[in-house]
């Protein structure tokens, strides 16, 4: 019973917390930051302009290596503009996100350290 309700409590958390960043209304003079889990942060111009730093969606996520079974985005919903790419640990350059970014917003453009260049290139 209580692994139940400390589940539920968990995705109302899950609700609260990793909101869509695509309808976030963001004022002049302001930047919108949202963490989505692990090392992945999106930040929002008010303009629209989304950045994304390190995405890591893996969407296989078994319950004994992540609290969130379910990825917190699907790359596909988020028209993203940039990736930030902070060094080449996979979790930071996570080339499963990284490819359904790509393929899905033809003109993002991505940023990184040279290893992390070769590992999205391969």
């Amino acid at each position: 019973m209580v692994i139940g309700q400390v589940r539920r409590g968990i995705a109302d958390l899950e609700r609260f917390f990793l909101h869509p960043l695509k309808e976030l209304i963001v004022p002049q003079t302001s930047v919108g930051i949202h963490w989505f889990g692990q090392s992945s942060f999106g930040f929002k111009h008010p303009n629209g302009t989304i950045v994304q730093v390190d995405p890591y969606y893996p969407k296989d996520r078994p319950p004994d290596k992540f609290i969130h079974t379910s990825s917190p985005l699907d790359e596909t919903t988020l028209r993203t503009h940039l990736v930030l790419l902070t060094h080449d640990h996979s979790d930071h350059t996570w080339t499963e996100s990284i490819n359904r970014i790509r393929q899905a917003y033809l003109a993002v453009q991505f940023i990184g350290p040279a290893e992390s260049a070769r590992r999205i290139i391969e």
